[in-house]
């Protein structure tokens, strides 16, 4: 460890990318109980420790992908924090294109219309990283419709791929992993 340099941030960045690989493990479990519960049905959780073993397959076929170029969206700082108190968004949120915002984020930045419950009417500003109403959305020229509903085990997913990019490049800037390969 001394030899690759270990940093807080490494340390940092490994102990983010456990927490949510622990947080999808124990939602996926309790989704595969819970559906063996409500429907008699012993089949859930051998659903999803198939779903598991088939990893090895997808994996298989995402190697032709250049990796660092399909992390780079991940590894900016941005990618998970909310544009608009610029806090960590780590639950349910909205999604515009690669940016997250609270569900309690999403009101006009005009009006203070809430959002939240009514995606369709929600607009965003990328150059501002404002939320505006319909109504509003020409305040800013680059006011647009497009936001999507993401729930936890969705915003978790997300955030264990931003900790996986933060801790490749990390371990590329320091010389860890070579620069070109996608291994």
């Amino acid at each position: 460890m001394r030899r690759l340099g270990v940093t807080q941030e490494l340390l940092s960045l490994v102990t983010g990318l456990a927490h949510y690989l622990k947080l999808l493990i124990r939602i996926c479990l309790q989704g595969a109980l819970k559906l063996e519960r409500e429907t008699s049905n012993t089949d859930g959780l051998s659903r999803f420790l198939n779903q598991i073993n088939s990893l090895d397959e997808r994996l298989a076929q995402n190697e032709s992908l250049d990796p660092i170029a399909e992390s780079l969206p991940y590894v900016r700082g941005e990618s998970d924090h909310c544009p608009v108190c610029t806090k960590p968004v780590e639950d349910k949120c909205a999604r515009f294109g690669d940016r997250c915002v609270h569900l309690a984020c999403m009101r006009c930045k005009s009006c203070n219309r809430e959002l939240a419950d009514n995606l369709n009417e929600a607009c965003f500003s990328p150059s501002t990283g404002n939320v505006l109403c319909y109504d509003h959305r020409m305040q800013y020229a680059d006011g647009e419709q497009g936001f999507i509903f993401i729930t936890r085990l969705q915003q978790y997913v997300h955030l264990l791929l931003v900790a996986h990019a933060r801790l490749l490049a990390t371990l590329r800037s320091q010389g860890a992993l070579p620069h070109t390969s996608g291994k």
